[in-house]
């Protein structure tokens, strides 16, 4: 799911695809004006698009939602009796389980815009269009 995206702070819009499938819509810089964006992208600071999509491809569950729900759906099905019972000893990451699913399933699309407003729109229409598709989302955008 690695995506080139500028490390500077920047407000964006991704979705989340597994081959053909969409499977979430997401954004960065919630709340961020576009003066907000402007003053900590100026400051080089690394807060927006790519510390978003960096945590997602991490695979570390906490305080990363996107990484509970691929932890939940896709990934715990796949998982052998044997790993879990590995994963219940500490003797296997599941994290890691999560981040080796991620960076070889999951492939991501971004635009970058130019404040959390705008970011928020366009992720809400992105929604709507799939569930209009048929392609039914959960309030936090991933598809069941």
């Amino acid at each position: 799911m690695a995506a080139r995206v500028k490390k500077t702070a920047r407000a964006g819009v991704y979705s989340v695809w597994r081959g053909p499938a969409f499977i979430y819509v997401g954004m960065s810089c919630r709340g961020m004006t576009e003066e907000d964006v402007e003053r900590h992208r100026m400051a080089r600071s690394d807060r927006g698009l790519a510390t978003r999509l960096a945590s997602h491809a991490s695979g570390r569950r906490s305080g990363d939602q996107f990484c509970v729900y691929v932890a939940d759906r896709p990934v715990l099905p796949l998982l052998t009796h044997d790993e879990v019972i590995e994963i219940a000893a500490g003797q296997l990451s599941f994290d890691s389980k999560v981040k080796d699913f991620i960076s070889r399933e999951l492939a991501c699309r971004f635009v970058v815009v130019e404040d959390a407003e705008t970011a928020f729109r366009v992720e809400q229409a992105a929604k709507i269009r799939s569930t209009a598709r048929g392609e039914a989302t959960t309030e936090s955008g991933v598809t069941p």
